[in-house]
């Protein structure tokens, strides 16, 4: 029987492990360290099972290889962490200036709400004074139709003037014509009448002397004959009151006998 112990290692377990910084605690939860830790767990505690020392080198030199290796992922894991941790710094960096922009639009977000409320009120008020407007509009709009109809028929009555006055105008032309035509005729008459009124004057002042003798005449026998109706009126004056002064006289004389 060998006098080897059952529970001789086969590696060296004072061999250097890994080292990890405050960066690297994302890797120990690996696939790859977790499998080189039962690796090397199995290794130290599993009794030996024939070979020497030989066997035991050159299964160390394989460990140290591989955990050459594994330091080498470790490396790299170690380095892609501390990128990501940059990476995650930067982030909450950006982050925090997320959260001020953020915190910023709030604001401005309450201001916009606060002028949104105050353009509601405004848009309720302009609503009335549009649907006021809109009355008024309407209002003017039926006015503005009604003018403009009436404006049409003033056209058209306008026109028909139009062509009244130059209807009118034919005919004042055609009736001065006219005129000028009866204005020389009756210029012809008016010459021809002076010349008659001419010979009818001579006649009338002839006959006008004639007629004032004749007057003359006329009024000294209408005088004589007043005057001699006057004094028949006298005359006959005289006669009434002596036959009143007979009469009255007889009848006193017939009272006094009676």
């Amino acid at each position: 029987m060998s006098s080897r112990s059952p529970r001789s290692p086969r590696v060296d377990v004072t061999s250097p492990r890994p080292t990890f910084d405050s960066g690297s605690n994302a890797v120990l939860g690996s696939p790859q360290f977790c499998e080189w830790e039962q690796k090397l767990e199995f290794e130290t505690e599993s009794p030996a099972k024939g070979g020497d020392c030989g066997d035991c080198g050159l299964r160390g030199r394989e460990m140290a290889l591989h955990i050459a290796g594994l330091e080498e992922k470790l490396s790299e894991e170690t380095q892609a962490t501390n990128r990501l941790a940059l990476s995650v710094s930067e982030y909450e960096i950006q982050m925090s200036e997320k959260a001020r922009e953020i915190e910023f639009l709030k604001l401005e977000i309450l201001e916009i709400q606060s002028e949104r409320d105050g353009l509601k009120k405004q848009l309720e008020i302009t609503s009335k004074h549009l649907d006021t407007i809109e009355i008024s509009f309407n209002d003017v709009h039926e006015k503005y139709e009604r003018a403009k109809q009436t404006i049409h028929i003033l056209h058209q009555n306008v026109e028909t003037l139009k062509n009244s006055v130059d209807e009118r105008d034919v005919c004042i032309s055609q009736k001065h014509e006219q005129y000028l035509k009866l204005k020389e005729h009756a210029m012809e008459r008016m010459d021809f009448a002076n010349s008659q009124l001419d010979l009818i004057e001579r006649k009338y002042s002839l006959e006008s002397s004639k007629l004032r003798a004749a007057v003359r005449e006329a009024e000294l026998g209408a005088r004589s004959l007043s005057e001699q109706l006057e004094q028949r009126n006298k005359d006959n004056a005289e006669l009434t009151r002596q036959s009143k002064d007979r009469i009255l006289t007889s009848m006193r004389a017939s009272a006094t006998v009676s």
